[in-house]
């Protein structure tokens, strides 16, 4: 058992995700590995890297039991394509952690689909984690691009927005 946890290459600071994740690190499966990128981050309870090469990353995201991610399209990607159901937490611009919200509109039609656990409030993070590790998060097997964004575009348009290009 293990935890991945990536914030993402944005340049914004990302520390609201990185501050609950180390006051959850003694109860997450270990090793813990993070991927900080641009937000400073020290730990003595996880393993820490700012930024890794692709195929590494991938690897983290398969390998681990229990995924936790910002709500980027990539990883997220990443992570269905790896048979992943990830808990992903947007980063929101009112926080001042990205330029607009479409990272929360991608994860509320992603959640909607049942391919990711969503988490807004970080209170709710640590019922997130015993939900995913409880095997209520599972994925079931890997998916497409296309299937994938295809299931986005459904879920946007069910939600009223006018979804994204590829």
């Amino acid at each position: 058992m293990s935890t991945f946890v990536s914030v993402g290459n944005g340049h914004q600071p990302f520390a609201r995700l990185l501050n609950a994740v180390e006051a959850l690190a003694p109860t997450l499966p270990h090793p813990v590995v993070v991927q900080h990128g641009h937000t400073p981050f020290a730990s003595t309870q996880c393993t820490h890297v700012d930024f890794m090469p692709m195929d590494v990353f991938i690897k983290h995201v398969g390998s681990a039991s229990l995924v936790i991610m910002h709500a980027g399209v990539g990883s997220i990607l990443s992570a269905v394509q790896a048979a992943k159901r990830p808990i992903v937490v947007p980063r929101l611009a009112a926080m001042n952690e990205i330029i607009d919200d479409h990272q929360l509109e991608l994860a509320i039609a992603l959640a909607d689909s049942g391919r990711v656990l969503l988490v807004e409030d970080m209170a709710q993070l640590g019922a997130a984690v015993i939900k995913a590790v409880n095997g209520c998060g599972g994925g079931s097997a890997g998916e497409d691009g296309a299937t994938l964004v295809e299931s986005v575009r459904a879920a946007l348009r069910r939600n009223g927005k006018s979804g994204f290009s590829t």
